[in-house]
């Protein structure tokens, strides 16, 4: 979309070159305003989703959950006894016990329907 407008913007700014008027002048102008300030929204945003990436990454290595040890799957989990583990050491079918308003760590689902209401 950027490269249409680039575009644009040289053949509008030829153009009022070679035929002057108030018009081609406007347009021209406006467009090289859309085609700067569209550079820099897109700079902003790359910026941004960098920070966001990198705090995901930093909150996956600091996240600790509590690991459930000797559940099984329609016991209540909260009897349970558990084990404070870092996320990162979390394996497949490890399942921990998260309260409202924690980090959940690693990608996971929920298996009551009370925590889905968190």
């Amino acid at each position: 979309m950027l490269f249409v407008v680039g575009v644009g913007s040289v053949l509008t700014t030829l153009s009022a070159v070679v035929n002057p008027s108030v018009f081609t002048w406007v347009i021209s102008v406006w467009l090289w305003l859309t085609a700067v300030f569209a550079n820099l929204a897109e700079a902003v945003a790359e910026g941004r989703g960098r920070a966001q990436s990198e705090s995901l990454r930093k909150a996956r290595t600091d996240t600790v959950a509590l690991r459930l040890t000797h559940w099984r799957y329609g016991t209540n989990p909260d009897r349970a006894e558990t084990e404070a583990v870092a996320a990162t050491d979390l394996k497949m079918f490890d399942f921990v016990l998260d309260e409202a308003g924690e980090l959940i760590p690693n990608s996971s689902r929920p298996l009551s329907p009370s925590s889905e209401r968190c």
